[in-house]
Protein backbone atom coordinates (compact mmCIF):
# COMPACT_ATOMS: atom_id res chain seq x y z
CA UNK A 1 0.00 0.00 0.00
CA UNK A 2 1.22 3.40 -1.08
CA UNK A 3 -0.59 5.74 1.14
CA UNK A 4 -0.44 9.75 0.69
CA UNK A 5 -2.72 10.50 3.12
CA UNK A 6 -4.46 9.39 6.25
CA UNK A 7 -6.94 11.08 8.68
CA UNK A 8 -9.03 9.92 11.74
CA UNK A 9 -12.36 11.64 12.55
CA UNK A 10 -12.78 10.81 16.37
CA UNK A 11 -15.59 11.25 19.04
CA UNK A 12 -14.50 10.06 22.57
CA UNK A 13 -15.57 10.05 26.41
CA UNK A 14 -13.17 10.53 29.66
CA UNK A 15 -15.50 7.40 30.52
CA UNK A 16 -18.76 5.66 29.46
CA UNK A 17 -20.92 8.06 30.83
CA UNK A 18 -20.49 11.15 29.71
CA UNK A 19 -22.64 12.71 27.56
CA UNK A 20 -24.17 16.08 26.00
CA UNK A 21 -26.60 17.83 27.31
CA UNK A 22 -28.30 21.22 27.02
CA UNK A 23 -26.06 23.36 29.59
CA UNK A 24 -22.89 21.11 27.41
CA UNK A 25 -23.96 20.62 24.04
CA UNK A 26 -20.24 19.92 22.90
CA UNK A 27 -18.55 17.49 25.59
CA UNK A 28 -18.24 14.89 23.00
CA UNK A 29 -17.17 16.64 19.48
CA UNK A 30 -15.54 15.61 16.48
CA UNK A 31 -11.90 16.10 15.98
CA UNK A 32 -10.32 15.49 13.11
CA UNK A 33 -6.71 14.26 13.13
CA UNK A 34 -4.13 13.83 10.06
CA UNK A 35 -2.15 10.36 10.85
CA UNK A 36 1.73 10.10 10.01
CA UNK A 37 1.82 7.32 6.71
CA UNK A 38 5.34 6.98 7.23
CA UNK A 39 6.64 3.83 5.38
CA UNK A 40 3.88 2.72 3.70
CA UNK A 41 2.14 1.67 7.62
CA UNK A 42 -0.23 4.24 9.39
CA UNK A 43 -0.03 4.36 13.32
CA UNK A 44 -3.04 4.91 15.31
CA UNK A 45 -3.73 4.99 18.79
CA UNK A 46 -7.29 4.56 19.76
CA UNK A 47 -8.52 5.69 23.11
CA UNK A 48 -10.76 4.19 25.12
CA UNK A 49 -14.57 5.23 25.16
CA UNK A 50 -14.30 6.41 21.10
CA UNK A 51 -15.44 6.13 17.80
CA UNK A 52 -13.13 6.32 15.41
CA UNK A 53 -13.41 6.84 11.16
CA UNK A 54 -10.16 6.10 9.45
CA UNK A 55 -9.55 7.23 5.94
CA UNK A 56 -7.03 6.39 3.95
CA UNK A 57 -6.44 7.75 0.61
CA UNK A 58 -3.33 5.85 -1.38
CA UNK A 59 -1.73 6.45 -4.83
Amino acid sequence: MHSSEARVVRLAANDGMEENTLQQPTTIHPVEQQLSTADDHVMLTVPPYSLNIVTIKTL
